[in-house]
C-alpha cells in the first residue's frame, strides 16, 4: 500500500523541510491582502438573491430554538442544510444582530480559509513564492470575488470540500498516518454535507477515488482507516444533524432537503438546451469564472511544462485527475452553473501557482524571455499593466461630471462621488502597472511576488471599483427604507400576517415574524394588518380577498431599480 513518498525526489522543497509553512513574511501578507481584497466593500451592495433568504431562516433559528430544521415563516424550507444559518447565526450573535455583516460575514471567512488552505498544500511542493501566487490567484478568481463577498453557500463549500480533498493528499504526501488523513478528510466532507448536501462526498469520493485506481493503490478503499476512521468522522459531524433532522420531519423531508435543488438542474432535458450547456460551460468556466489566472494555464499545453521533473509531479498528477474526474458532474447537467465546481477552484489555483513559479525561475535564468515558460509570464505581465493604464485613463473619463462623462447621464440621481471613486480607481491601478511592467521585466527572485500581487490587486480593484459601481447603480436600494418606513406608520403592537408565504428580503428586513395563514384558512383568521406577495402565482389575485381594504404601502424587492416592479409585497389594512 502506498503512504507517500521517502525520496528526495518528491520531498517538498528545502526550505519547506527546514520550516513550518507558516515561516516567513509571504503567507502573512497573503492573508492580509485576501482580509482587505474580500471585506473592503463588503456592505457596497444592499443583500440580493438568497442572501436574505440565509439570514432569515437563521433569525428564525435562534429565536425559535430550533436548529435542526430551517424554516420560513414556521414552515420547513427544504433546500439545503442548515450549516451556513448556524454559522450567520453565530455571527449575527456576536455582531448583536443578524444584518448584512452576519449574513456576509461567514462568505469572507470561508474565502480567507480556502486561501490559507490553497498556500498550505501548495507549500507541499512549491516554494513560498508559487505557494503565495497559488492563495492569491484563488482568492482574485472572478467567480470568488463575486460569491467571497456574498451571503451564498457557495464559499463555505469550498472551504470544505477543497479541505477535504486537499488536506487528504497533502498529509498523505508528506507520510502521514492513514489513521490521520482518512478521518480528518471525512470529517471535512460531513462539514460539506452539512452545507449543501450529497455534492460534499460526490466531489471527494470522485477525486480520491479515481486517483487512487489510477495509481493501483485502490486497495487503500477498502482500508480500515478508510472505512472504519473516515467512515466514522463523517458520521460524527454529518449524523447527529441528520438523524434529529429525520425524527422531526420523515423522509420525505430528508429526500426534498437533498433532492430539490438537485432535481431543478435536470428540468431542461430537451437536446438542444443539453448540447448547449456541453459546449458552453467549460468556456464559462475557464473564461469566465477563472479569470484573469486561468490565462496562465495554458502554459501547460506546452510539453516543457508538462515535462518538468522535481518533487511537483504526483501533486500535478492529482490535481489534475481531481479536477477531471469531478469536471462531469457540473458539465453533464443541463441547469448546471460555473460556480457549482468552485470547490475545485483551490486545485486550479495550485497549479496556476506552479506556473507563475516555473516562469519567474525561467525568467531568472534566461533574462532575455527567450525561454518559453519565461515568456507566457512576461506576456501576461504585460497584458495586465496595458490593461491597467488603460482603465486607470478610461475610468475617470467615464465618471466625470457631464458633459464629459459617460456614466453621470443614464444615472442623474447617483451621487457625485462616483467621480471620485473613479479617480481613487486610477490612482491605484497605475501604480500596479508600473509594478506589472517592472516584474516582467526583472530576474530578481521577490519580483514574482510583485508581479503576482499585481494581477490580483488589479482584478480586485476592477471588481470593487467599477463592477461593483455599476451594480450598485443598478440595484434596488430603496427596500430597507421602505420597509422601515412602513413599520414606523403600524402601532408598536399590531402583528402583520402574510396571506401566502411573502418575499424574504421583506420578511428579514421587518425583523418582526410574519405569521403565515394560507388562503384557504382567512375566513376563520383574525387579522388587521397583512401583507401579501405578488411573486407568487399560485396565489389568487388580490382582487379576490373575501374583505375591504386599504393599501398602506407597496415595498419592491426586486434585485434591480425598475419602473414597474413584478416582485413586491402589498401591506394593508382590513377595513371591516
Amino acid at each position: 500500500m502506498t503512504t507517500g513518498p521517502t525520496d528526495q525526489s518528491c520531498a517538498p522543497p528545502a526550505m519547506a523541510a527546514q520550516s513550518p509553512w507558516w515561516a516567513g513574511v509571504l503567507p502573512w501578507v497573503l492573508l492580509l491582502l485576501v482580509v482587505a481584497i474580500h471585506s473592503v466593500r463588503l456592505s457596497a451592495l444592499p443583500l440580493r438573491g438568497e442572501e436574505s433568504r440565509r439570514g432569515r431562516i437563521a433569525i428564525e433559528m435562534a429565536e425559535s430554538g430550533d436548529w435542526i430544521v430551517p424554516r420560513q415563516q414556521g414552515e420547513p424550507f427544504l433546500s439545503r442544510p442548515p450549516l451556513q444559518n448556524w454559522v450567520i447565526a453565530l455571527f449575527g450573535r456576536l455582531l448583536g444582530q443578524v444584518d448584512l455583516w452576519a449574513v456576509r460575514l461567514p462568505s469572507v471567512l470561508a474565502v480567507v480559509l480556502t486561501a490559507m488552505l490553497t498556500y498550505w498544500y501548495g507549500r507541499r511542493f512549491l516554494s513560498p513564492i508559487g505557494a503565495f501566487s497559488a492563495g492569491l490567484a484563488l482568492a482574485t478568481f472572478g467567480q470568488v470575488l463575486e460569491l467571497g463577498s456574498l451571503g451564498e453557500t457557495e464559499s463555505l463549500f469550498m472551504f470544505a470540500v477543497a479541505a477535504s480533498i486537499l488536506l487528504w493528499h497533502g498529509l498523505r504526501q508528506t507520510g502521514y498516518s492513514p489513521w490521520v488523513y482518512w478521518p480528518l478528510a471525512y470529517a471535512m466532507v460531513g462539514l460539506g454535507g452539512l452545507a449543501k448536501g450529497i455534492q460534499s462526498p460526490v466531489f471527494f469520493g470522485l477525486a480520491v477515488g479515481v486517483f487512487l485506481v489510477s495509481q493501483g493503490a485502490w486497495r487503500e478503499l477498502f482500508s480500515r482507516a478508510h472505512l472504519l476512521g473516515g467512515g466514522l468522522a463523517m458520521a460524527a459531524v454529518w449524523g447527529p444533524w441528520q438523524l434529529l433532522f429525520w425524527q422531526a420531519e420523515g423522509w420525505q423531508a430528508v429526500r426534498g432537503i437533498y433532492g430539490g435543488d438537485v432535481a431543478m438542474r435536470f428540468e431542461q432535458l430537451d437536446l438542444r438546451t443539453f448540447l448547449s450547456h456541453l459546449a458552453v460551460f467549460p468556456f464559462e468556466v475557464f473564461f469566465g469564472c477563472l479569470l484573469p489566472w486561468s490565462l496562465l494555464l495554458l502554459a501547460l499545453l506546452s510539453r516543457s511544462f508538462r515535462n518538468a521533473e522535481g518533487g511537483s509531479r504526483p501533486y500535478v498528477a492529482f490535481l489534475a485527475i481531481a479536477v477531471a474526474a469531478t469536471f462531469p458532474t457540473c458539465w453533464l447537467p443541463p441547469g448546471a452553473r460555473g460556480r457549482y465546481f468552485m470547490p475545485l477552484y483551490p486545485c486550479i489555483a495550485v497549479l496556476v501557482g506552479l506556473v507563475v513559479e516555473r516562469s519567474a525561475a525561467a525568467l531568472a535564468g534566461r533574462p532575455d524571455g527567450a525561454d518559453r515558460k519565461s515568456l507566457a509570464w512576461r506576456r501576461f505581465l504585460g497584458a495586465t499593466a496595458i490593461l491597467a493604464i488603460l482603465f486607470s485613463a478610461a475610468i475617470p473619463f467615464a465618471g466625470a461630471p457631464a458633459p464629459f462623462g459617460t456614466f453621470h447621464n443614464p444615472f442623474p440621481n447617483f451621487p457625485s462621488e462616483l467621480f471620485s471613486l473613479c479617480v481613487v480607481f486610477a490612482a491605484v491601478a497605475a501604480p500596479l502597472a508600473v509594478a506589472a511592467y517592472w516584474a516582467s521585466r526583472s530576474v530578481r527572485p521577490w519580483s514574482a511576488v510583485v508581479g503576482a500581487a499585481s494581477v490580483g490587486l488589479f482584478a480586485a480593484l476592477v471588481w470593487n471599483g467599477p463592477i461593483v459601481q455599476w451594480k450598485l447603480l443598478l440595484s434596488e436600494r430603496g427596500t430597507a427604507e421602505a420597509v422601515e418606513a412602513l413599520r414606523r406608520r403600524l402601532p408598536a403592537d399590531a402583528e402583520l400576517i402574510s396571506i401566502g408565504p411573502t418575499d424574504h428580503l421583506f420578511a428579514f428586513y421587518y425583523r418582526d415574524p410574519i405569521r403565515l395563514v394560507r388562503w384557504d384558512r382567512l375566513g376563520s383568521e383574525q387579522f388587521e394588518y397583512f401583507c401579501y406577495s405578488t411573486q407568487f402565482s399560485e396565489s389568487p389575485p388580490m382582487s379576490e380577498l373575501p374583505f375591504s381594504f386599504n393599501i398602506l404601502a407597496q415595498v419592491s424587492c426586486e434585485r434591480q431599480e425598475t419602473q414597474n416592479p413584478r416582485r413586491v409585497v402589498i401591506v394593508g389594512k382590513r377595513n371591516d
